[in-house]
């Protein structure tokens, strides 16, 4: 992780976009002049080839340019960047043509392509528009595939430039197909002990690329046909890789294939790369929020599933940052300077939550087996990456893998509370893990217990014990609002545990809508006992309430409850103090211009 950002997009990025915009409404505009200029319907694919081709060399270098860092902002960046392209297309089409576009697109059904002169064959009406929808799909894939895959790299903090400067390629050894094409990590690949091949044709290629200061660097790796000097199945990708990792690499080269090329003593500016750890200066960020209240903002390059917290405040954000540039000692002087248990676990849950698997976690605990935080941190990070093998949709993807990595974090979590007993964020995760895991309910609800038992303010056990008990996960909608009732009764006054009401009451809401989509969800809000529930919450929530890194959210939903049920005037008293925008569930954000956001809708409903 040592030198990766997770910025979204940047300055530079946004500053781009023009260009970027510029360059491919040009290319459309050309594709339409050239395809226009051609009777004969046949040209049409391959003039489309052949832009393919430009535009396979085109959009890496404008994602370097706007310096995209994360495969989200990837994804955004082509989507703003593709409707450009169907601009430039669509008005040199029709310009030439004298057309409007609805006659442009009548002409094409009615009349279609000629394919080999005049009165020949013509693709037209469905014909037509089915191959024209697959060329508008690959046009999509080709923008979002392309900026994506930019993102993908490791981006380096330095020098601004993801690791895309080839330093390093080598042919190796001759191996077994079969066994080439099963590699998919870099240890197994130094495993391979070669040659295995008879003909003496299968390979693979290396590639190692850098950044522009040679900071971090990423290692790809592909099988290699020597005989045809073609490159086939991509088996490693982007994978980070330090100075020792390269050294080994040649090492193991050297043994395996003497003829093939070594990077040397070198690599063309190997002395430049810089190991993940960085010169620690003490994390001296205030435990305070600057404000009223801790501030909340969107979490980029996190987990984006098994998520109690899905935001940083100001504490978290500074801390990642340091993470991120290979300062990983911040973890537990941030944990040790934390004034209560739930900014203790949004710190823990902030330094664990990562899209991809972290080599420093493993390191801390090898180097301090007798630490409670580093199991636990290791812990919630593995059960963050069976989620992510897992998938979110209703059926499981990769179910071994899933059970596996939740396994082990259950292992780590239950060694974090035999060093800790009292360490109630990691009884807390366990909830999480024996969710998946299928525990019975008797095993999980002793989690909660002993989560609880000296932190009853603990959102984030409440938080994942009733989503356990409800409907979706084998629960059932009694369960869930009679866990809800009992922790609103048994919550002290202040507590943001208590915001467990809200959660479950929207989420057996959410049921109802989907037995009835048009009146489920107000009808079950507009219960008597229900709004009793949201009201009674509130006023002893927020009644003497304890501030945290949690009170944003805490805040939010019961707003939200509050403005459906009715309760406008406690409503707007959250929304004065939440200002004019919050990324809080469970208000809709839109993830582009186009949609609707909730949140201005409640505003503006509660007389802001």
């Amino acid at each position: 992780m040592a030198d990766q950002s997770t910025r979204s997009v940047s300055p530079i990025g946004v500053l781009v976009y023009p260009f970027g915009a510029f360059i491919v409404f040009l290319m459309g505009l050309v594709f339409a002049v050239a395809n226009s200029t051609h009777s004969w319907g046949i040209a049409t694919p391959i003039i489309f080839a052949v832009w393919f081709v430009v535009f396979d060399q085109l959009l890496p270098r404008i994602g370097r340019l706007a310096r995209i860092s994360t495969e989200r902002s990837g994804m955004v960046y082509g989507l703003l960047l593709m409707p450009w392209y169907f601009v430039g297309e669509m008005l040199g089409a029709t310009l030439i043509e004298q057309v409007s576009v609805l006659d442009w697109f009548s002409g094409r059904w009615f009349t279609g392509y000629e394919l080999f002169g005049a009165g020949s064959f013509a693709i037209k009406s469905w014909l037509w528009a089915l191959c024209y929808s697959v060329r508008v799909l690959i046009i999509v894939y080709l923008f979002i595939g392309m900026f994506m895959t930019e993102g993908e790299r490791t981006f380096c903090r330095h020098c601004k430039r993801a690791a895309w400067k080839i330093r390093w390629e080598s042919i190796v050894g001759n191996f077994d197909r079969e066994r080439v094409e099963a590699i998919s990590k870099f240890d197994e690949l130094m495993l391979e002990a070669g040659p295995h091949d008879p003909d003496q044709s299968r390979a693979i290629q290396i590639v190692v690329r850098t950044c522009k200061c040679c900071r971090v660097a990423d290692l790809y790796t592909e099988a290699y046909n020597r005989k045809s000097e073609i490159s086939g199945k991509r088996l490693v990708f982007g994978k980070r890789v330090s100075v020792d990792e390269i050294l080994d690499l040649a090492e193991w080269i050297q043994r395996v294939d003497p003829q093939a090329q070594l990077p040397g003593t070198k690599l063309d500016g190997i002395e430049d790369f810089e190991e993940a750890s960085v010169e620690h200066v003490a994390f001296d960020q205030p435990i305070a929020p600057e404000g009223e209240e801790w501030g909340a903002k969107y979490r980029d390059y996190g987990a984006m599933t098994a998520m109690e917290w899905r935001c940083d405040s100001e504490y978290t954000k500074a801390m990642r940052k340091r993470i991120m540039v290979g300062d990983t000692l911040v973890v537990p002087e941030a944990i040790e300077r934390s004034k209560n248990i739930n900014d203790t676990a949004c710190i823990y849950e902030a330094s664990a939550d990562w899209g991809k698997p972290q080599e420093w976690i493993g390191q801390w605990c090898a180097e301090s087996p007798e630490s409670t935080q580093a199991h636990t941190v290791r812990g919630i990070n593995l059960v963050k990456q069976a989620w992510i093998k897992r998938g979110s949709g209703w059926t499981p993807k990769n179910y071994p893998e899933f059970q596996g990595l939740l396994r082990d974090a259950m292992d780590a979590l239950d060694f974090a509370t035999a060093i800790d007993p009292k360490n109630a964020t990691a009884h807390a995760w366990k909830i999480y893990a024996g969710k998946g895991l299928q525990q019975d309910r008797e095993q999980v609800r002793s989690y909660f217990d002993l989560a609880v038992k000296d932190h009853p303010d603990l959102h984030a056990a409440h938080w994942m014990y009733f989503d356990f008990v409800t409907p979706k996960w084998g629960g059932s909608e009694e369960a869930c609002i009679a866990f809800a009732r009992e922790r609103l009764d048994a919550s002290p006054v202040g507590s943001p545990s208590i915001a467990v009401i809200g959660h479950a009451h929207f989420e057996i809401a959410g049921e109802w809508k989907e037995r009835d989509k048009k009146n489920g969800f107000k009808n079950y809000l507009a219960q008597p006992e229900v709004r009793a529930d949201i009201f009674r919450g509130n006023q002893k929530a927020f009644r003497d309430h304890r501030m945290s890194m949690v009170t944003p959210r805490v805040r939010a939903f019961f707003a939200y409850m509050l403005w459906q049920t009715g309760y406008i005037s406690e409503a707007r008293e959250h929304m004065e103090i939440i200002g004019k925008s919050t990324p809080w569930d469970p208000f809709m954000h839109p993830m582009f211009f186009f949609l609707s956001d909730t949140y201005p809708k409640a505003r503006k409903a509660c007389g802001l």
